[in-house]
């Protein structure tokens, strides 16, 4: 994987955090970008943030004991719990040449998401609209 992008929807404002990492294990890193539901501002953030995650694939990795999410410190807020409250997510990913999108439902047990079908290829004009359809329609984590 080349790059690999989580994008959050939390009370109507989109979260892009790129991540890092590498052999299987990935990280969110920063800078997490904040913005809005508009899919011309998505794009133009989701191309940073690949661009973010590219260099952060390649750099050192973390020691993970001490690690916090950057996305959780952005928000100022501590745990899990209240950063999943009505949350949809999906992610954005780069494999060779290739630009996948990979929708993401709720887990059965409530702690976190699965991966919901398969990744869909999309192109980097239209990816902005994509992202932004897929965030307003998947079920969100309450």
């Amino acid at each position: 994987m080349k790059a690999l992008v989580n994008v959050y929807l939390r009370k109507g404002i989109v979260l892009i955090a790129p991540c890092g990492g590498g052999g299987g294990l990935t990280y969110e890193a920063e800078p997490i970008i904040q913005c809005a539901l508009d899919p011309s501002v998505v794009e133009f953030n989701l191309v940073t943030a690949l661009e973010s995650s590219r260099l952060a694939m390649r750099g050192p990795n973390l020691d993970l004991r001490s690690y916090r999410s950057p996305v959780y410190a952005f928000l100022g807020i501590r745990g899990t719990k209240t950063f999943y409250s009505r949350l949809a997510f999906c992610q954005v990913y780069e494999e060779q040449e290739t630009l996948l999108l990979q929708r993401q439902s709720p887990a059965v047990d409530g702690r976190g998401f699965t991966p919901q079908g398969e990744p869909m290829v999309v192109d980097q004009s239209s990816i902005g609209t994509q992202v932004v359809e897929v965030l307003t329609t998947s079920p969100v984590l309450s």
